[in-house]
């Protein structure tokens, strides 16, 4: 909490902790047949690293698991040391599949390992709030999803992919647009680390075609 001088207390809340698998084997483990066995891209394959690298230091499980895959290293981190009391997760997907159905599914696990794991945690679940991820190629699987977690009391984003090969303002997306919530749901775009379709890299400035966003701030 912050206190300011005339004694208001204002929590402090991280917008935007980034959690990942701790390894593709144990994201498997969340995936059912055909996609199980079916290949998809490692969280590795970023084509605009973030300067100085892409996650903060000291964050890798004991293990050597992905930085932010570890509940208890990440709670420790921001509830313990750094003064933290609410931290927003945003699970770190895939990007946009060329199959749209294995994109879905791999959304479909991380949103899964996100609540079992982090929202619903016995000790530090409370502190957190959740961003489900939804596949904007996959309109009526995306409203399923939607509609599966929208009453958990811990979500309160629905993220989709920053890439988009449409522009999301198309009609196409608008069932997208109007999930009706229960409650307060933000949206989120967001860029991420692994992706199977992307644009390709461009000089600063030049603009995507068929993009609705410029990833040259990357």
């Amino acid at each position: 909490m912050i206190e300011d001088a005339e004694g208001t207390r204002t929590p402090v809340i991280d917008a935007s902790v980034h959690i990942f698998f701790p390894s593709n084997k144990d994201l498997r483990g969340f995936l059912r047949e055909p996609f199980k066995s079916r290949g998809f891209p490692d969280y590795e394959m970023d084509w605009y690293g973030a300067p100085g690298g892409e996650y903060a230091p000291n964050a890798e499980g004991p293990n050597r698991e992905y930085p932010g895959s570890s509940v208890e290293l990440v709670a420790d981190e921001l509830f313990s040391k750094r003064g933290v009391d609410v931290a927003i997760l945003h699970p770190m997907g895939r990007g946009i599949m060329p199959d749209r159905h294995l994109g879905s599914a791999l959304h479909a696990a991380h949103n899964e390992m996100m609540v079992s794991r982090w929202l619903e945690h016995d000790e530090f679940g409370e502190k957190f709030r959740g961003t489900i991820r939804v596949n904007p190629d996959d309109i009526a699987g995306a409203v399923r999803e939607i509609e599966k977690w929208r009453s958990h009391p811990r979500v309160v984003q629905i993220g989709v992919p920053l890439q988009s090969r449409e522009v999301y303002g198309k009609p196409q997306f608008w069932p997208l647009w109007r999930p009706r919530p229960t409650r307060t749901c933000r949206w989120r775009f967001t860029s991420n680390p692994a992706k199977a379709s992307d644009f390709r890299p461009r000089r600063p400035g030049t603009p995507a075609p068929t993009s609705n966003t410029s990833a040259s701030w990357r």
